[in-house]
């Protein structure tokens, strides 16, 4: 039993000492460990004397909304989730792959004036959105941003980070 747990704890452990402790990794390559200090980052903007423009993505956060708002923000939600199960948006494309109208979404989605936002709650949402959505969202997501405005985001691996118009971040993780 002392051999599984210490074998159990070995394979949680973060280490970069060699391949022989990470077995998925190349020979010679080190894990990469890292922490996101983003949320903490987000906190301390949250947090700041300025009137903030936040746009939260997902399942209204009663939380979220208390949070910003006793800090004199103002604060939009929208879950994209929900709206994305739609099934009049299912159609075909050229190739005839069943796919959603990425086109109709965005027309009945995200409807907000351009660089409107300071900062965008995305969380994990393009884990869970339909594949033919993702793309077409995060280039909205871009073009609702203030210059210099924050976008959160986590995708599990692999994650891409996505770098337009040099706005100040883009998490994965």
């Amino acid at each position: 039993m002392a051999s599984a747990t210490h074998s159990l704890m070995k394979f949680f452990r973060s280490s970069s000492d060699s391949s022989a402790q990470n077995p998925g990794s190349a020979p010679g390559s080190k894990r990469l460990t890292r922490r996101s200090s983003s949320l903490a980052q987000l906190v301390k903007e949250l947090d700041s004397k300025e009137t903030l423009c936040v746009l939260d993505l997902g399942s209204t956060s009663p939380a979220n909304i208390r949070y910003c708002t006793e800090r004199g923000h103002k604060i939009y939600s929208d879950d994209l989730l929900v709206s994305s199960t739609d099934p009049s948006l299912i159609i075909k494309d050229e190739a005839g792959k069943t796919v959603l109208d990425s086109k109709r979404f965005l027309e009945e989605n995200l409807v907000f004036p351009a660089t409107q936002f300071d900062i965008v709650l995305c969380w994990n949402l393009a884990d869970y959105l339909d594949e033919s959505l993702v793309k077409p969202v995060v280039g909205r997501l871009w073009s609702l941003l203030k210059p210099g405005g924050s976008l959160l985001a986590d995708r599990t691996p692999p994650a891409t980070a996505i770098t337009l118009r040099g706005l100040t971040r883009w998490r994965c993780s």
